[in-house]
């Protein structure tokens, strides 16, 4: 992603012209893009949210992929994520589980937040990974702290990708 801001902002006006447009809503719709955006290029994020910008396709891709990874390693059921909470947690990373997906839930039913992203990703979850995590082999040794470091800091990043930056109104007609 960051290499496509660079990209974008070096770009002569006739590559400018055959980049994709996306709205600013779009860029707003996750923290961590957003706050990538403020600090690489400020001016985008006072514009309006309607307002369409070229961007260089590497953003888009670097984008995608940060939403289907921070979705993927989201602690829920037979996910990335659900695995490594169990793994870091134990038998607590049912609790986990479940906690998120009451998060996900409560999220989906406010309106500020609801988002067609979201919406489609947890029908995925109801609808295909119902059943249980598979227990683990050894639910009593510990795994070392630079493990759980590693497994808080992607959950971190999962929130920081899925959480609106301010300014962001779900009412802005974009797909996420």
């Amino acid at each position: 992603m960051i290499f496509g801001v660079y990209r974008t902002l070096h770009a002569s006006s006739h590559a400018i012209a055959s980049f994709p447009t996306l709205p600013v809503a779009w860029f707003k719709s996750s923290f961590l893009s957003g706050a990538i955006l403020s600090v690489l290029a400020p001016k985008i994020m006072t514009l309006p949210l309607s307002q369409p910008i070229p961007i260089h396709p590497l953003f888009v891709v670097g984008f995608s992929g940060l939403l289907s990874s921070a979705l993927n390693l989201l602690p829920v059921t037979r996910l990335d994520g659900g695995r490594a909470a169990t793994a870091a947690m134990g038998r607590y990373g049912e609790v986990a589980s479940l906690a998120t997906f009451l998060c996900v839930l409560i999220a989906l039913l406010s309106k500020e937040s609801a988002s067609t992203l979201l919406w489609s990703w947890m029908m995925f979850v109801v609808l295909f990974q119902r059943q249980g995590e598979i227990p683990s082999r050894d639910d009593y040794t510990e795994i070392n702290n630079s493990r759980l470091n590693l497994w808080v800091l992607s959950v971190v990043f999962s929130v920081l990708t899925l959480v609106p930056f301010p300014g962001y109104n779900s009412a802005a007609p974009i797909g996420l």
